[in-house]
């Protein structure tokens, strides 16, 4: 009996030395809430979160993001734990150039991104991680660290919006393996703080489904975020005598960083693309011009062209947003609203920002997310009054008066002939 005994605790202990032989190893099944692959080349995705008032398609920023990757200490007693055995694997500072990136940085080139609601839609580009094996000597855990170092100013200059307390460091486990040939990747794990036990770090990469959202179905600010804006131009002609269906030119400058717009006769149908500098559109009253999509450094002004062989007087106003019954003058004001625009005659309402992002953030901080304008809807009404009867009576006034003056001379004239003939 006391033999039997003997033999099953050999066994038994046989069986720890050899689990424990086997934990250096790597088991390709280890489950450590990694990324599960053989693959020596990793992605890890950028987003720029673009928004919108009104539902459509968008053009997205042009900024190019800026990496390094560099071995990386762990914190003091940094382990990951398999979720199935229990057992755990001490994490260690990862070979010099065992991972590097392809590319130290990532473009957005102004992508277009379709179906942009308030909430905002997330546009990607991938940072492309690569692993070489002959710098590692042995299975394990390795520890790097990804840093996003693009400058503010560079953030600034592409109207990108980013809070102060952004994480702008990932740290990338690189679980290595034996196999048949030699050593292989088993995966990865990318987490957001380099802590002693990361379960509760993991992270999806730079994106805002790894941000916590401060509010159901909207996305936290800690993102990078790229607000667009859209601006109308409305016409009103007034006055009984002025032609509403007269179709006035006008000249739309418009400075949006490069970067295509959309513009139409409707928010709806405003899919007419563009980067040009310059708009000509003629409107008549009734009509209005649409531009979305514009950067939040965007710039724009207005020019109308009376040609016409009358003066109207025209004023111009501007309100915060179409729902919004305030107008402001742009000018002239309440006691001296209108300009007289003559015939071949212009009035221009200068080029000036439709967002406060350049005068709220600078190349330091780009905080603040950009609010707009009383310059998001502009009206130019033209009046023109017909002539006044009164003036019509003045106006041959003088010629009444002189024929009056000689109808009573003429009768003045007959009745002194009249008496001198009485008197003969």
């Amino acid at each position: 009996m006391k033999k039997t005994i003997s033999k099953i605790l050999a066994i038994i202990l046989a069986v720890v030395f050899m689990a424990a032989a086997s934990v250096p190893a790597m088991a390709a099944d280890i489950d450590t809430g990694a990324i599960t692959t053989s693959d020596t080349t990793l992605t890890i995705p950028k987003g720029v979160t673009v928004k919108n008032t009104s539902p459509g398609n968008y053009y997205g920023p042009s900024v190019t993001y800026t990496y390094t990757l560099a071995p990386v200490a762990p914190a003091a007693g940094a382990s990951v734990s398999d979720s199935i055995t229990g057992v755990s694997y001490q994490v260690e500072q990862g070979p010099a150039n065992g991972a590097t990136l392809a590319s130290s940085s990532v473009t957005f080139n102004s992508p277009l991104v379709y179906d942009v609601k308030e909430e905002g839609v997330e546009t990607i580009q991938n940072i492309t991680v690569n692993i070489d094996l002959d710098k590692f000597q042995k299975p394990g855990v390795y520890r790097y660290a990804i840093t996003d170092t693009t400058t503010t100013a560079a953030l600034y200059a592409a109207g990108i919006n980013r809070q102060d307390d952004y994480v702008a460091t990932r740290y990338l486990d690189v679980y290595i393996k034996n196999s048949g040939t030699g050593l292989a990747v088993s995966g990865y794990s990318l987490i957001k703080e380099n802590a002693v036990d990361s379960t509760n770090y993991k992270d999806t990469g730079f994106v805002s489904s790894s941000e916590v959202t401060s509010e159901a179905g909207t996305v936290n600010e800690n993102t990078d975020i790229y607000n667009t804006y859209n601006v109308r131009l409305e016409k009103k002609v007034t006055g009984d005598m002025g032609d509403k269906n007269h179709e006035f030119p006008f000249t739309v400058s418009i400075a949006n960083n490069g970067l295509k717009y959309f513009y139409g006769n409707s928010i709806a149908n405003a899919t007419n693309e563009s980067n040009a500098t310059t708009l000509n559109v003629t409107l008549k009253d009734g009509e209005t011009l649409y531009i979305r999509g514009l950067n939040p450094r965007a710039e724009i002004g207005y020019t109308e062209t009376n040609d016409t062989t009358e003066t109207y007087n025209v004023s111009v106003e501007g309100k915060y947003e179409a729902s919004s019954t305030a107008w402001t003058y742009l000018i002239g004001d309440a006691t001296n609203p209108s300009t007289a625009v003559a015939a071949n005659g212009t009035l221009a309402l200068a080029v000036a920002p439709v967002t406060t992002y350049v005068a709220d953030n600078d190349a330091n901080s780009v905080e603040t997310t950009a609010s707009l304008t009383t310059r998001r809807d502009v009206r130019f009404t033209n009046n023109l009054a017909s002539v006044s009867p009164t003036g019509v009576i003045l106006r041959y006034a003088p010629y009444a008066i002189l024929l009056s003056c000689a109808a009573v001379l003429v009768l003045v004239m007959s009745r002194r002939r009249r008496s001198e003939s009485d008197a003969i």
